[in-house]
């Protein structure tokens, strides 16, 4: 991965920091992905998160971008560093299946709960005052990952119809009834706790601990740009 521009890891910030929302923290994260990562890497790393038995989640995301920001603004003096290993523990939704129902509209679909970090993005994007498109995008996103492939596949073309009457409203108050009842409880440090007293991600947690105080000890340096993690 190329290290970004200044600009970049400056509004990232947000991610290490301690005092901003959930909300804001998943707007920095999915601005910061888009920023680092290649078009591959990134079509890759989504499709892993939308996988609901794919260890990749919320916290291991937090860990690898926390660390990457650390990285990137406390480069050693001899250029040598050692590679930067995420360790995600499995955790696979324990929530039930849902069954969607609206006679008027002639839907009828069962919704699997989705992995913590999807519930995060998405309930940010939906909830905060970002553009249009990034709603749809959100939106998408989430059928993609609690919808069975077939499902998800006819809301998008019937979304796409003219002579259809469902639209991107009915199904954004959808996605928000499901968000609401999947939401993750609690704040990240309040999770993190739970993950570390369950066993589950402790590694994670104190590199991103780790990742925090490095980020704080040297402010970006504009000269190192063109080096890679």
């Amino acid at each position: 991965m190329d290290r970004p521009k200044d600009s970049v890891l400056f509004f990232a910030q947000q991610i290490v920091a301690d005092t901003v929302s959930d909300a804001d923290r998943a707007l920095a994260v999915l601005s910061f992905l888009e920023s680092t990562l290649k078009p591959s890497d990134r079509k890759r790393y989504f499709d892993r998160v939308m996988n609901r038995v794919d260890p990749v989640g919320l916290e291991a995301t937090l860990d690898l971008v926390a660390g990457l920001f650390a990285r990137w603004t406390d480069w050693p003096i001899d250029g040598q560093v050692e590679p930067l290993i995420i360790t995600a523990a499995a955790s696979t939704p324990t929530g039930a299946p849902l069954t969607v129902v609206n006679e008027d509209l002639g839907l009828r679909f069962t919704a699997h709960q989705p992995k913590d970090v999807v519930l995060t993005f998405v309930s940010a994007a939906v909830a905060t005052g970002v553009g249009l498109g990034q709603q749809a995008w959100a939106i998408a996103f989430f059928l993609d990952s609690a919808l069975e492939p077939g499902d998800a596949l006819l809301l998008a073309q019937r979304m796409r119809r003219a002579d259809d009457d469902l639209d991107l409203g009915e199904v954004d108050e959808i996605v928000r009834a499901l968000i609401q009842r999947w939401a993750p409880t609690g704040n990240r440090a309040t999770r993190r706790a739970e993950q570390r007293h369950e066993g589950h991600g402790e590694a994670g947690a104190q590199r991103g601990a780790h990742g925090q105080q490095r980020a704080r000890r040297q402010p970006v340096r504009r000269e190192q740009r063109s080096r890679r993690a």
